[in-house]
């Protein structure tokens, strides 16, 4: 693998954030209207308390590792920014 610059890394971060950031909303939000009735149809209840749980735990680290990318993301675009400087004065 070559070498990536710094805004390159950064584009992958923000996007791969975005991604994360709506998979892990869009799930809670099925969770949500599944649990209301919304779909038409209802889990059992020993397999839909661990259905919750496990795919709950899911969307939530998805959202947390969005919001993480999106941390990285800002760290490389500043990081971008000095490397441009350095490289117009090289």
């Amino acid at each position: 693998m070559g070498y990536q610059d710094k805004k390159a890394k950064a584009e992958d971060f923000k996007s791969s954030a975005y991604t994360l950031l709506l998979v892990g909303i869009i799930g809670i939000a099925a969770l949500v209207l599944l649990e209301l009735g919304v779909f038409g149809f209802r889990l059992a209840s020993p397999q839909k308390y661990m259905t919750y749980g496990v795919m709950g735990a899911l969307f939530v680290i998805f959202i947390v590792m969005g919001i993480m990318s999106l941390r990285s993301a800002k760290q490389y675009v500043t990081e971008a920014a000095t490397e441009d400087e350095l490289t117009a004065k090289v």
